[in-house]
């Protein structure tokens, strides 16, 4: 049998002079121990290349300290920006993220689920994928927490933004700085919360500003490559003019972008999510974003405090938002 050389907690006691007990509260840096306890210990242990054993941690406490982000689609900016956010915040309360991508699948979904049950996380963050109240219903019943961020679905506890004042404020935007009657509405598919309620902003903005709802201009599509240009390419050719467009996302905004490049069509284009806020480095775009703390905050915040005191997570919060001219 192969000794192996892992530092011990024991290890660690005879070398400062304290209890396995008071070394152990030290390493998860418990209030009852002092700032200089602490300092001095977890020192001694780096020094030592002491690393935490997860398993008898959690065979101890119940807890992984792991919780699952399950996301739509982790190519889209939006989703990759709520990634890091998470890891970030995750960690100030000395938590690890586990990433599972659905691609906007309900059977991927709930494999995903599955799988991070079994390896025992400690709650959930998931962007549901379209039609998934069954497996929604089955985490609920396994009891841990979890949340959904960016779309909501019945009386589940979820974080989205103000998606019917979005899709107000992109219309409104269109219609009072461009001056446009022609808004085209590319938005995503309506079985999605924030698709209905967008297209409600929409048209609450159309009649504030005297412009008739036209069906002809909202059009639904997914996020497979081509699809808007597609749309585009149908609207030329019934003849349908449109002097402005409102996309769902910045992401299908940006993908408008270059489906009109090299067409001659110069229209204005507003967007939903503010990614400049984070990718500096993307071309300029109206859109419109949270207006103070992201829905990765609020969503860590909620799923961390129902760990903490074991329920699980009942708030549905709703984040108010603003419009960001290009280059802002």
């Amino acid at each position: 049998m192969i000794k192996t050389n892992r530092v011990t907690l024991r290890d660690i006691a005879e070398r400062t002079g304290y209890t396995v007990n008071t070394v152990s509260r030290a390493l998860h840096h418990r209030d009852d121990i002092s700032k200089k306890t602490v300092d001095y210990i977890c020192g001694i242990a780096d020094e030592m290349g002491y690393i935490n054993d997860n398993i008898a941690s959690s065979m101890r406490t119940g807890r992984t300290g792991t919780v699952a982000v399950i996301l739509a689609d982790i190519t889209n900016p939006l989703f990759a920006i709520m990634v890091r956010e998470t890891e970030q915040l995750a960690s100030e309360y000395d938590y690890s993220v586990f990433i599972l991508n659905t691609n906007e699948d309900k059977e991927t979904e709930l494999q995903a689920i599955k799988n991070a049950l079994g390896k025992k996380v400690d709650g959930f963050i998931i962007c549901p994928c379209p039609d998934c109240r069954d497996n929604l219903e089955f985490l609920k019943k396994t009891g841990k927490p979890y949340v959904l961020i960016g779309r909501r679905v019945g009386d589940h506890p979820s974080v989205i933004l103000d998606d019917e004042k979005s899709g107000y404020l992109a219309a409104k935007y269109l219609a009072e700085h461009y001056g446009r009657r022609r808004i085209l509405f590319i938005n995503g598919l309506l079985s999605i919360s924030c698709a209905k309620d967008r297209l409600a902003g929409y048209r609450r903005a159309l009649e504030e500003a005297g412009i008739p709802y036209d069906g002809r201009l909202v059009r639904s599509v997914t996020t497979k490559a081509g699809a808007i240009s597609r749309q585009l390419e149908s609207l030329d050719a019934a003849n349908i003019g449109y002097d402005g467009i409102f996309a769902f996302s910045d992401l299908l905004a940006y993908e408008t972008m270059n489906s009109l490049s090299g067409t001659g069509k110069d229209v204005p284009i507003v967007g939903i999510d503010h990614i400049r806020k984070n990718l500096f480095y993307m071309p300029p775009l109206d859109s419109v974003g949270a207006a103070g703390k992201s829905m990765s905050e609020e969503a860590v915040r909620m799923l961390m405090n129902a760990i903490k005191t074991g329920s699980l997570c009942g708030d549905q919060i709703c984040l108010d938002v603003k419009l960001y001219p290009s280059g802002k």
